[in-house]
């Protein structure tokens, strides 16, 4: 809605989202220059500006929104699906699912969940607990596969898929710890040692990796990998 007071344009906001109406208030003490907000006007880049007995303040809106996460909580991976649903796992939460501006809300997928990632050519989010591989699906989280007979050896860290339906996981075990799976089983994603930390998947389906010790950064094509050092111009640092 272009018109109207501010009350009815958070009901109006509220109602197509089927939210309760959140209402925010800034002062001086929240960095308004004055306590008096008088007069407020829209121009036509929406941007709103207020004038105060001190000066004038100008609102516009940001590529970015905070979003307070639960006290305590650690080794966080987030998720934003294509409906602006944002998915947060952790070490210390079972998965939680906000659609702002309401609360968290904790899932089934429990907690060790450390690793998710938004597929947007299936709009699905991916999500690796420790001896399962989640998929949410129009807010719906299913059970796609476990990952291993023993998942008391490692967590999952990091997720992906290509455009082809194939998941990648990497895991904090010594061997073993880079899989695929092909939506019937698992396998080694390839024979080269990695300690991958984190993972992804470019135009070709070429699967990159990323780590903390060497070999830093590979890429692998067709389960063959290539390594990259500081030959190459890589300069040094954990990849994350």
């Amino acid at each position: 809605p272009e018109h109207g007071t501010v009350a009815e344009l958070l009901y109006r906001r509220a109602e197509l989202a089927h939210t309760e109406p959140v209402a925010e208030f800034m002062d001086r003490a929240g960095g308004l220059t004055g306590s008096y907000a008088w007069p407020m006007i829209r121009d036509r880049e929406n941007n709103l500006w207020v004038g105060t007995q001190n000066g004038l303040d100008r609102f516009r809106r940001s590529a970015f929104t905070t979003m307070k996460l639960p006290d305590g909580i650690h080794e966080v991976s987030a998720s934003v699906d294509a409906e602006g649903t944002v998915w947060v796992g952790s070490e210390t939460h079972p998965l939680l699912r906000l659609v702002p501006p309401s609360s968290w809300l904790e899932t089934e997928i429990p907690r060790l969940t450390m690793a998710t990632f938004y597929d947007a050519r299936r709009d699905t989010v991916w999500a690796a607990a420790v001896d399962t591989i989640w998929s949410i699906s129009k807010g719906m989280p299913t059970r796609a596969s476990a990952v291993r007979e023993d998942p008391v050896h490692a967590a999952n860290n990091c997720v992906t898929s290509d455009s082809k339906g194939r998941v990648y996981v990497c895991t904090s075990r010594s061997e073993h710890n880079l899989l695929v799976w092909d939506g019937a089983g698992w396998n080694d994603a390839t024979k080269a040692s990695l300690r991958p930390k984190v993972l992804a998947v470019d135009g070709d389906d070429n699967l990159w990796v990323g780590a903390a010790a060497e070999p830093r950064l590979a890429r692998i094509a067709q389960g063959e990998a290539t390594t990259f050092g500081e030959s190459q111009g890589l300069q040094k640092g954990v990849i994350r």
